[in-house]
């Protein structure tokens, strides 16, 4: 989880809850805050937050296994970030970017 610095937190709630029973509280829980040094907003980090991004869909894909219909939303919210991040367009795939290519070997390690 180290090596995670934008989806830690997705690894820490991915990994609690293949621990067994969940529910469901609407009210909001979480107070997401962002600052001017957070690294969600840092543009050098793009590649790495991409590569994360795409590390735990494969991470939960891998331990729950998805259905066709939620790996198909997994890869459009990979595209919308693709380009939130300025990284590429609608036609380009992120993971085939060089450099998201290169965060994703080095995470996988």
């Amino acid at each position: 989880m180290l090596n995670l610095t934008v989806a830690g937190d997705w690894l820490l709630y991915s990994d609690i809850l293949l621990q067994g029973r969940i529910g469901f509280v609407s009210k909001s829980l979480n107070r997401h805050r962002r600052h001017a040094k957070s690294v969600t907003l840092d543009a050098s980090n793009s590649e790495k937050h991409m590569a994360e991004i795409i590390y735990m869909h494969d991470h939960i894909s891998n331990s729950v296994g998805l259905d066709a219909e939620r790996w198909g939303k997994a890869l459009q919210f990979e595209k919308h970030a693709y380009r939130y991040l300025n990284l590429g367009s609608d036609e380009g795939d992120p993971r085939e970017h060089a450099g998201v290519s290169d965060w994703l070997d080095q995470l996988s390690r």
